[in-house]
């Protein structure tokens, strides 16, 4: 298990994050739901070790884990100039023997024999998770790993998260959208205003529109109104 315990960061006088705390279990995938801005790419960060928090500590599972063990999907990934992407897939894999990157591509469909600098957003977004995937690490960070996939790849991606929730690794996935988070995860902790504002588990689900409904769009609702009435 991974804990985050009473996380506080700011970036000068902005809080971002502000008593967070979060368990995350190994063979789960869990959601963390929040707007643009509310805080998820800051946590994934500072669990990688590029931020540190001002207050709270991160528990890994054992004294000997570190961040050479997490495996993490930034939102906009970054690539070498210059590159194929057969390189740069062979520069993630590096030590994991056991992955065979043509039958992985069989899914992916990449044009890996070309320059990275030639493919489309969706195909880096694709090469980036074949990246990650490729190391096979005990912990996988990705941080809103559907955005700008095609549909294709969404529905291979939904059966790629469930193969790897079964051995067992601990899973993260930050969206803003919902309905992505509730075919995947088996929790899903709303994130506003810098805190874990409730944690739902799959049974109750269905309940959580409801809940932002009423945490966050009561002023907002009020306003458009205001303005259409006008």
């Amino acid at each position: 298990m991974l804990k985050i315990k009473n996380i506080y960061f700011s970036y000068g006088e902005e809080q971002v994050l502000r008593d967070f705390s979060l368990e995350l279990k190994a063979g789960n995938i869990h959601g963390i739901l929040g707007a643009n801005g509310a805080g998820k790419t800051t946590l994934f960060q500072i669990i990688y070790g590029l931020l540190t928090a001002s207050k709270g500590k991160v528990i890994f599972p054992d004294k000997n884990f570190d961040a050479s063990q997490i495996g993490y999907l930034e939102t906009e990934p970054w690539f070498y100039p210059y590159m194929k992407g057969s390189e740069y897939i062979d520069l993630l894999s590096h030590g994991n023997l056991s992955f065979d990157v043509q039958l992985w591509n069989k899914i992916f469909k990449l044009p890996l024999n070309k320059l990275i600098d030639t493919y489309s957003t969706g195909m880096k977004k694709k090469l980036a998770l074949l990246g990650i995937i490729s190391q096979d690490k005990p912990v996988m960070l990705l941080d809103e790993p559907f955005n700008g996939l095609d549909l294709e790849t969404v529905e291979n991606l939904n059966l790629i998260l469930k193969e790897l929730k079964k051995e067992n690794k601990i899973i993260v996935l930050t969206s803003h959208i919902l309905e992505v988070l509730k075919i995947n995860c088996d929790k899903i902790s709303f994130l506003n205003k810098g805190t874990v504002r409730k944690t739902f588990s799959k049974p109750d689900f269905q309940d959580i529109n409801r809940y932002i409904k009423s945490d966050i769009t009561q002023h907002s609702e009020s306003v458009i109104q205001s303005i259409f009435s006008q």
